[in-house]
């Protein structure tokens, strides 16, 4: 897990807190934000909730760097979050970094 207030996407979301590792978006980090109505993005691109798993197979920067950051919105149902991050692992993603806001 990472805390990335540098790391920004363009899409609102309410982000739990954690003490975690803070990292800047410095290196272009490929993004998949979930709103809070389940709303999906890859960067600022939206895509079907549904999709996210076919989305992410044919996305070559993901293919070639296997690491993708999750800033899902905290109000979102476990099950959502856990089926999203299910996706990913099956569109091949081998490091996944939950982000998180810091703790105040």
């Amino acid at each position: 897990m990472v805390t990335a207030p540098m790391l920004q996407t363009g899409i609102d979301v309410n982000l739990p807190q954690a003490k975690a590792q803070t990292i800047p978006d410095d290196e272009g980090k490929l993004i998949l934000t979930v709103t809070k109505d389940k709303r999906v993005f890859l960067g600022k691109l939206q895509i079907p909730f549904d999709d996210v798993e076919n989305v992410l197979k044919n996305n070559a920067k993901l293919n070639a760097d296997k690491e993708l950051y999750l800033h899902a919105d905290r109000s979102l149902l476990y099950g959502d979050v856990v089926k999203v991050m299910a996706a990913v692992k099956q569109a091949g993603v081998d490091k996944l970094g939950m982000v998180t806001d810091p703790l105040e």
